[in-house]
């Protein structure tokens, strides 16, 4: 079940926050604390088969495969690559279980959000 990650780094430009568990990390975006959600960032799958579902209010959806970069550089940063399908209905099967301990304004908004890229 996903818990928040209450020691996010904050950035000048924004608010962030961070919600995980073993199968997934939802970040969520907003232009300052107590704002309305701009975005959000659903990574999924782990090791080299790791994705990640984006929406923005101000560009809408992508769905990217993530390369985590050479094993032999030490100091390597993931990077958002393209990738297939987004698989909807196992994504979405698995989040729904897993995003329930996560407060119903959040968890309502991806899962709408969601269901809005699907169709």
């Amino acid at each position: 079940m996903m818990v928040e990650y209450e020691r996010v780094r904050q950035e000048k430009d924004g608010y962030r926050r961070l919600f995980y568990d073993d199968q997934f990390d939802l970040y969520i975006w907003y232009p300052r604390k107590g704002g309305e959600i701009s975005g959000f960032q659903l990574i999924y799958d782990s090791g080299p088969d790791k994705k990640a579902l984006t929406w923005t209010a101000a560009h809408g959806f992508s769905h990217a495969g993530i390369d985590e970069g050479e094993d032999r550089l030490v100091n390597r940063s993931p990077v958002l690559v393209q990738d297939g399908l987004f698989e909807y209905e196992s994504v979405l099967a698995r989040l729904s279980d897993r995003i329930q301990p996560v407060e119903s304004g959040i968890r309502d908004f991806v899962i709408s959000r969601i269901r809005q890229y699907h169709g």
